[in-house]
């Protein structure tokens, strides 16, 4: 009888040990999983590039450009392409930069003394991530220092959907978080804007503070507003 005893309170011993075994690996198994369903994307900069226009040091202030290489690890095909695209076009306007001179009949003595490039390309990126999404994006402002213009580009963006594993374009975002033309409009009266206006993108600041761009037809120029788009940006 006391045999019976121990060897029952051994299978009772080890149906316990099993059990919690079981709990550990199952929740280990279901952080793991969360974990790499929110795991960050890894990016970096290559073939960096300064590019200072001001000739000489008493001629004018530092007016340094910065071109760099976007390099994203990732497998989805659409976010790779329109990373691509954005290295393209910044080693587009490197070469436009360097290639440029203020020897020209439009640029003024001033300007050919103090700078020795007519073109020039200041591009910000707007990388950010929480635990929904990842942003990747860029704005431009294209200038030209002999006719004293500068010009603000669209603002080019794109997501990517952590959970969905899926590349989202900020009109596509718009769909999935079911913002409608009526809230931007609701948005745009609050802010007193009453022009025409159209290419509407969502973004994230650097510190995930929530922006609309857009452009302004009756001004052809871009314009940003605060724009609450999501909840939880955590």
């Amino acid at each position: 009888m006391k045999k019976q005893q121990i060897i029952i309170g051994i299978f009772i011993i080890l149906f316990l040990i099993f059990l919690v075994i079981g709990i550990y690996l199952s929740y280990f198994g279901k952080q793991t999983k969360e974990t790499e369903k929110n795991q960050n994307i890894v990016y970096k900069y290559e073939n960096e590039r300064n590019v200072e226009n001001c000739k000489l040091p008493e001629a004018c202030l530092s007016d340094e450009y910065y071109y760099a290489k976007l390099i994203v690890d990732t497998k989805n095909k659409t976010l790779q392409k329109f990373i691509e695209q954005i290295n393209k076009e910044t080693e587009e306007y490197y070469q436009k930069m360097i290639k440029s001179t203020t020897n020209s009949s439009e640029c003024s003595d001033k300007i050919r003394e103090k700078y020795q490039y007519r073109y020039a390309t200041e591009s910000i990126y707007h990388n950010y991530e929480n635990r929904q999404y990842a942003q990747f994006g860029i704005s431009r402002k294209e200038k030209d220092y002999c006719k004293k213009q500068v010009k603000h580009l669209q603002l080019k963006v794109y997501f990517y959907d952590k959970k969905n594993k899926k590349a989202l374009s900020s009109e596509q975002l718009m769909k999935q978080l079911k913002i409608t033309q009526k809230d931007i409009d609701k948005k745009l009266k609050e802010e007193n804007y009453n022009n025409h206006y159209d290419k509407f993108q969502l973004y994230f600041s650097i510190r995930g503070e929530q922006y609309l761009h857009f452009h302004d037809i009756d001004k052809d120029e871009y314009q940003i507003i605060p724009f609450q788009f999501m909840k939880d940006s955590e």
